[in-house]
């Protein structure tokens, strides 16, 4: 079986998304399927690309960001159609105007097409229709042969525009368990020790620096904890355009002392390691990827009831939930693991072994090989 990934921005450029598709496609063609994946440019990346079965093939685009759509479609389609009697299936990884005309030509030519959607809410594909000429989109993407649902949250919003049930298809993110998993107390300490942490609670966030991910909240409740428990400290991992804004914050709240700002993290396991608790304090979530690593490391979290997260922090027994945006929630959550080591390993425990039974990337890439055999035979 041949198929075709398509997504604009790809690995080097790093998402949520990006990494899943990546991992993905890896995966499938790792089982012996033929993965293309056709992508926009990245910078120091190279144009074609070959990881044994896996292709991937990045198109120039232009430096103007609302010119790359109207130069990235016409070269997907004239790809698609130079392979179109190879290809078996199609496969989009996000939702955008670039996918109405894919969508459209895979009908046309009798390709079968799949859209993933990952997000949640007005944000995404339920806020379609107050957007200009949002209802036209949404009208086409529901054209597709089948929509993946990462959550419940997602399964909910796509049923209520009437996509029709059956052609649903729930399927989670996945995460690498032989990379992602428990570290043993010795090691925990060890690198504890090697970042100048050690014999203090470590709470850990990764991910993107931006509004939804509420982390003006997860400050204010970390000036709460700080006052009961001094000796904590927050480590932050990522990018994103409220860094600089966030950091300030910080200051302001006279907290920075005990937060370490990390922007990249060339081994991202070590910081889970690290840790002993995880936080997320979004205000909306698909499945988050930095949840789904963090709990596979055995680390209890903390995080707001919102999309994906109430599908694997089940409350009192893999972490604990608080309502977006309340602050003293958050803080009175945080300060009772660290104060409750034994509910911390217990809940980690519990974390580790959902992940393994439900979210461990072979057990997803075989649901994705069995919903192309559907489709593409």
């Amino acid at each position: 079986m041949k198929v075709l990934m398509v997504i604009p921005t790809f690995p080097p450029v790093l998402g949520g998304n990006q990494l899943q598709a990546l991992t993905l496609s890896k995966g499938l063609a790792q089982l012996g399927l033929d993965v293309i994946v056709i992508t926009g440019k990245a910078e120091n990346a190279p144009k074609e690309e070959s990881l044994g079965r896996l292709r991937i093939y990045r198109f120039a685009s232009s430096k103007y960001r609302w010119m790359r759509g109207i130069t990235f479609v016409p070269m997907c389609l004239f790809f698609i159609l130079r392979h179109k009697k190879k290809l078996n299936l199609i496969h989009l990884h996000t939702i955008g105007w670039f996918c109405a005309p894919i969508i459209l030509f895979a009908k046309m030519i009798k390709i079968p097409i799949i859209l993933k959607l990952s997000s949640v809410g007005k944000a995404n594909i339920l806020g379609l229709p107050d957007k200009r000429f949002g209802k036209l989109l949404l009208r086409v993407l529901l054209k597709a042969d089948r929509i993946i649902a990462v959550s419940n949250a997602v399964y909910n919003d796509i049923l209520t525009l009437g996509y029709p049930e059956e052609k649903i298809a729930r399927i989670p993110n996945g995460v690498n368990t032989e990379i992602f998993k428990p570290a043993n107390p010795s090691e925990k300490e060890f690198i504890k020790k090697a970042t100048g942490i050690e014999n203090r609670p470590i709470v850990l966030y990764t991910g993107r620096f931006s509004p939804e991910k509420g982390l003006k909240d997860l400050l204010k409740a970390w000036q709460l904890v700080v006052r009961k428990i001094d000796k904590a400290r927050l480590i932050l991992v990522g990018e994103g355009i409220e860094k600089d804004e966030l950091e300030a914050f910080a200051r302001e709240l006279e907290i920075a002392e005990t937060i370490l700002w990390i922007d990249k993290a060339y081994n991202i396991v070590e910081y889970y390691h690290c840790a002993d608790i995880f936080v997320l304090t979004s205000y909306r979530e698909g499945l988050s990827n930095s949840l789904l690593e963090a709990m596979a490391c055995g680390l209890p979290c903390v995080a707001t009831s919102v999309g994906g997260n109430c599908d694997i922090v089940i409350d009192n027994l893999t972490g604990l939930l608080v309502n977006p945006g309340k602050v003293e929630d958050i803080a009175t959550a945080i300060i009772r693991l660290i104060e409750h080591p034994d509910l911390r390993r217990r809940f980690g425990e519990n974390a580790y072994s959902l992940v393994v039974k439900k979210f461990a990337l072979t057990k997803i890439i075989q649901n994705y090989v069995e919903l192309y055999n559907t489709l593409g035979d």
